[in-house]
């Protein structure tokens, strides 16, 4: 699950939704499933690009006295990693959640993939990583749900065992 923040009202949101709100405010519209993956996938590589670039311009500069070649050479190396990073990370996450949430997901996989047309088992990863996007906010209501129902159960526990104390002290 996602680095997750709780405001003061109760509700709770993660980090990997700023991305999302911030196009649905700024751009005035909600990106879902493949966009969403899209903008996520050229986001990491932008930045691993620039890190990698950046830090390759500084080595070469420092080693050649020329920085621009050794910038376009790691700036393109940051980008293919960045991206592959996500790749790998976004399936992992998928996988997870296709093994908490089988129904989820495949409510999610036949909504967004009516045809059923799998021809590869490449094609089948993607599918499930657009799906897991999609099902994300379910999984978190889900998991907050989860979340809220265990505080309660410590909750009734704590008071269950301050209740015994208090008769036992009274006695």
């Amino acid at each position: 699950m996602a680095l997750r923040v709780r405001n003061e009202d109760g509700t709770s949101y993660s980090f990997t939704d700023i991305g999302r709100d911030f196009l649905r405010v700024g751009c005035g519209y909600s990106l879902q499933g493949a966009g969403h993956y899209t903008v996520r996938i050229m986001l990491s590589g932008t930045m691993s690009s620039i890190c990698m670039g950046l830090c390759g311009a500084a080595i070469g500069g420092t080693l050649t006295g020329s920085a621009a070649l050794p910038f376009l050479i790691c700036a393109c190396g940051g980008f293919v990693f960045g991206a592959w990073g996500y790749y790998r990370t976004s399936l992992r996450e998928s996988m997870i959640v296709l093994e908490r949430y089988p129904r989820l997901l495949q409510l999610h996989l036949d909504a967004n993939f009516p045809q059923k047309n799998f021809l590869s088992w490449r094609q089948d990863q993607s599918m499930l990583m657009v799906a897991w996007l999609t099902a994300q906010p379910a999984v978190n209501k889900v998991f907050e749900e989860r979340e809220q129902q265990l505080v309660d159960e410590a909750r009734s526990e704590i008071l269950l065992e301050a209740k015994e104390q208090a008769l036992i002290s009274e006695s």
